[in-house]
Protein backbone atom coordinates (compact mmCIF):
# COMPACT_ATOMS: atom_id res chain seq x y z
CA UNK A 1 0.00 0.00 0.00
CA UNK A 2 1.28 3.51 -1.06
CA UNK A 3 0.78 6.53 1.29
CA UNK A 4 -0.79 9.56 -0.41
CA UNK A 5 2.56 11.50 0.43
CA UNK A 6 4.46 8.57 -1.87
CA UNK A 7 1.91 9.05 -4.47
CA UNK A 8 2.11 13.21 -4.29
CA UNK A 9 6.15 12.26 -4.35
CA UNK A 10 5.74 10.11 -7.71
CA UNK A 11 3.60 12.63 -9.29
CA UNK A 12 6.10 15.44 -9.23
CA UNK A 13 8.70 12.98 -9.49
CA UNK A 14 7.56 12.33 -13.14
CA UNK A 15 7.51 16.26 -13.64
CA UNK A 16 9.55 17.73 -15.99
CA UNK A 17 11.17 21.14 -16.01
CA UNK A 18 7.99 22.15 -18.84
CA UNK A 19 5.29 20.98 -16.43
CA UNK A 20 6.88 23.10 -13.56
CA UNK A 21 6.64 26.15 -16.26
CA UNK A 22 3.31 25.57 -17.58
CA UNK A 23 2.39 25.18 -13.65
CA UNK A 24 3.20 28.15 -12.85
CA UNK A 25 2.30 30.57 -15.48
CA UNK A 26 -1.50 28.79 -14.45
CA UNK A 27 -1.12 29.81 -11.44
CA UNK A 28 0.15 33.51 -11.74
CA UNK A 29 -2.61 33.79 -14.48
CA UNK A 30 -4.78 33.17 -11.50
CA UNK A 31 -3.52 35.46 -9.12
CA UNK A 32 -3.41 38.44 -12.09
CA UNK A 33 -7.20 37.62 -12.49
CA UNK A 34 -7.47 37.91 -8.70
CA UNK A 35 -6.06 41.18 -8.52
CA UNK A 36 -7.95 42.52 -11.99
CA UNK A 37 -10.90 41.97 -10.40
CA UNK A 38 -10.21 43.36 -7.16
CA UNK A 39 -8.90 46.40 -8.68
CA UNK A 40 -12.10 46.78 -10.52
CA UNK A 41 -14.52 46.53 -8.23
CA UNK A 42 -12.23 48.60 -5.89
CA UNK A 43 -12.60 51.49 -9.36
CA UNK A 44 -16.53 50.77 -9.28
CA UNK A 45 -17.63 51.14 -5.71
CA UNK A 46 -15.45 54.58 -5.35
CA UNK A 47 -16.85 56.22 -8.67
CA UNK A 48 -19.72 54.97 -7.75
CA UNK A 49 -19.90 56.67 -4.23
CA UNK A 50 -18.70 59.78 -5.90
CA UNK A 51 -21.78 60.25 -7.87
CA UNK A 52 -24.18 59.29 -5.46
CA UNK A 53 -22.47 60.58 -2.05
CA UNK A 54 -20.94 63.84 -3.58
CA UNK A 55 -20.68 66.71 -1.12
CA UNK A 56 -20.82 69.31 -4.32
CA UNK A 57 -23.89 67.87 -6.27
CA UNK A 58 -22.75 70.19 -9.07
CA UNK A 59 -19.20 68.94 -8.74
CA UNK A 60 -17.50 66.30 -11.07
CA UNK A 61 -19.42 63.11 -10.72
CA UNK A 62 -22.31 65.01 -9.27
CA UNK A 63 -26.00 64.61 -10.43
CA UNK A 64 -27.32 67.41 -11.68
CA UNK A 65 -30.61 67.97 -10.05
CA UNK A 66 -32.20 70.89 -12.55
CA UNK A 67 -32.29 67.80 -14.81
CA UNK A 68 -33.52 65.52 -12.67
CA UNK A 69 -36.32 68.00 -11.68
CA UNK A 70 -37.09 68.05 -15.16
CA UNK A 71 -37.41 64.38 -15.78
CA UNK A 72 -39.44 63.72 -12.84
CA UNK A 73 -41.65 66.58 -14.17
CA UNK A 74 -41.66 65.17 -17.32
CA UNK A 75 -42.61 61.64 -16.07
CA UNK A 76 -45.08 62.83 -13.28
CA UNK A 77 -43.53 61.75 -10.57
CA UNK A 78 -44.70 62.90 -6.92
CA UNK A 79 -42.47 65.58 -5.68
CA UNK A 80 -42.83 67.01 -2.49
CA UNK A 81 -41.90 70.46 -2.59
CA UNK A 82 -40.96 71.24 0.85
CA UNK A 83 -39.63 69.54 4.42
CA UNK A 84 -41.89 69.97 7.40
CA UNK A 85 -39.01 71.49 10.47
CA UNK A 86 -40.63 71.99 13.87
CA UNK A 87 -39.45 74.97 15.52
CA UNK A 88 -39.81 75.61 19.54
CA UNK A 89 -40.84 79.34 20.32
CA UNK A 90 -40.78 80.15 24.23
CA UNK A 91 -43.22 83.18 24.93
CA UNK A 92 -43.85 84.53 28.31
CA UNK A 93 -47.27 83.44 29.15
CA UNK A 94 -46.58 79.79 27.01
CA UNK A 95 -44.50 77.48 25.13
CA UNK A 96 -45.95 76.93 21.60
CA UNK A 97 -44.87 74.95 18.84
CA UNK A 98 -45.08 76.38 15.02
CA UNK A 99 -44.30 74.85 12.09
CA UNK A 100 -41.72 76.22 9.72
CA UNK A 101 -41.86 75.31 6.04
CA UNK A 102 -38.47 74.88 4.25
CA UNK A 103 -38.68 74.72 0.19
CA UNK A 104 -36.27 72.33 -1.17
CA UNK A 105 -34.89 74.62 -4.18
CA UNK A 106 -33.68 71.75 -6.29
CA UNK A 107 -37.11 70.88 -6.66
CA UNK A 108 -38.11 74.08 -9.15
CA UNK A 109 -36.72 74.00 -12.90
CA UNK A 110 -35.33 77.54 -13.58
CA UNK A 111 -34.38 79.17 -17.52
CA UNK A 112 -33.38 82.52 -17.18
CA UNK A 113 -33.35 84.62 -20.45
CA UNK A 114 -31.46 88.13 -21.23
CA UNK A 115 -34.04 90.55 -23.06
CA UNK A 116 -31.35 93.25 -23.24
CA UNK A 117 -28.90 93.30 -25.55
CA UNK A 118 -25.93 93.28 -23.00
CA UNK A 119 -24.38 90.41 -23.34
CA UNK A 120 -23.73 87.99 -20.18
CA UNK A 121 -26.39 89.02 -17.76
CA UNK A 122 -27.72 85.58 -17.69
CA UNK A 123 -24.51 83.56 -16.97
CA UNK A 124 -24.35 86.58 -14.19
CA UNK A 125 -27.56 85.85 -12.47
CA UNK A 126 -27.21 81.91 -13.10
CA UNK A 127 -24.25 82.61 -10.95
CA UNK A 128 -26.38 84.79 -8.08
CA UNK A 129 -29.28 82.25 -8.62
CA UNK A 130 -27.24 79.01 -7.91
CA UNK A 131 -25.17 80.62 -5.00
CA UNK A 132 -28.77 80.90 -3.15
CA UNK A 133 -28.94 76.99 -3.66
CA UNK A 134 -30.96 77.21 -6.44
CA UNK A 135 -30.54 75.31 -9.94
CA UNK A 136 -30.38 76.85 -13.31
CA UNK A 137 -31.71 74.32 -15.78
CA UNK A 138 -31.51 76.64 -18.66
CA UNK A 139 -29.99 80.06 -20.11
CA UNK A 140 -30.81 82.13 -23.66
CA UNK A 141 -31.85 85.39 -24.98
CA UNK A 142 -35.36 86.61 -25.58
CA UNK A 143 -36.22 88.04 -28.63
CA UNK A 144 -39.03 90.39 -27.16
CA UNK A 145 -37.48 93.33 -24.87
CA UNK A 146 -38.53 94.05 -21.20
CA UNK A 147 -38.29 97.18 -19.33
CA UNK A 148 -37.97 95.15 -16.10
CA UNK A 149 -36.79 92.14 -15.38
CA UNK A 150 -39.84 89.29 -14.44
CA UNK A 151 -40.20 86.21 -12.71
CA UNK A 152 -42.83 84.36 -14.45
CA UNK A 153 -43.57 81.10 -12.15
CA UNK A 154 -46.29 78.40 -12.55
CA UNK A 155 -48.80 78.78 -10.19
CA UNK A 156 -47.76 74.86 -9.20
CA UNK A 157 -44.93 76.88 -7.61
CA UNK A 158 -45.99 80.01 -6.78
CA UNK A 159 -44.64 78.93 -3.26
CA UNK A 160 -41.35 79.61 -4.26
CA UNK A 161 -42.41 83.05 -5.39
CA UNK A 162 -41.36 85.15 -3.17
CA UNK A 163 -38.17 83.28 -2.53
CA UNK A 164 -36.58 83.06 -5.77
CA UNK A 165 -37.87 87.38 -6.53
CA UNK A 166 -35.30 87.75 -3.08
CA UNK A 167 -32.50 86.09 -4.59
CA UNK A 168 -32.96 88.07 -7.93
CA UNK A 169 -33.66 91.40 -6.33
CA UNK A 170 -29.76 91.44 -4.78
CA UNK A 171 -29.07 91.60 -8.22
CA UNK A 172 -32.01 93.58 -10.02
CA UNK A 173 -34.41 95.03 -7.17
CA UNK A 174 -37.04 96.34 -9.14
CA UNK A 175 -37.72 92.58 -10.23
CA UNK A 176 -41.08 91.88 -10.58
CA UNK A 177 -43.08 88.14 -9.91
CA UNK A 178 -46.32 87.05 -12.14
CA UNK A 179 -47.40 83.66 -11.32
CA UNK A 180 -48.93 81.97 -14.95
CA UNK A 181 -50.62 79.14 -16.21
CA UNK A 182 -49.10 78.76 -19.80
CA UNK A 183 -47.66 75.36 -20.20
CA UNK A 184 -43.66 75.61 -19.82
CA UNK A 185 -40.77 72.90 -19.79
CA UNK A 186 -39.75 75.05 -16.74
CA UNK A 187 -41.35 75.92 -13.55
CA UNK A 188 -39.86 79.36 -13.61
CA UNK A 189 -38.54 81.71 -16.49
CA UNK A 190 -36.62 84.82 -15.63
CA UNK A 191 -36.47 87.46 -18.42
CA UNK A 192 -33.75 89.85 -17.69
CA UNK A 193 -35.25 93.30 -18.69
CA UNK A 194 -33.39 97.16 -19.03
CA UNK A 195 -34.23 97.52 -14.88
Amino acid sequence: MIFPNTKIKEIFKNFKKEDYLYLSIVILFFIAVIVVFSLAVRFLTVNINKVFYSENPQGPGGLNMGDYALVTKKLNLDNKNTTTVEVDQKSPESQKTAVLTVLDKHLITIKILNSTETSGLASSLEKKITSEGFIVSKTGNEATNYEITTLLIQENKSEYSSTLLDAIHKIYPKAVAKITTEASDVDAVIIIGNN
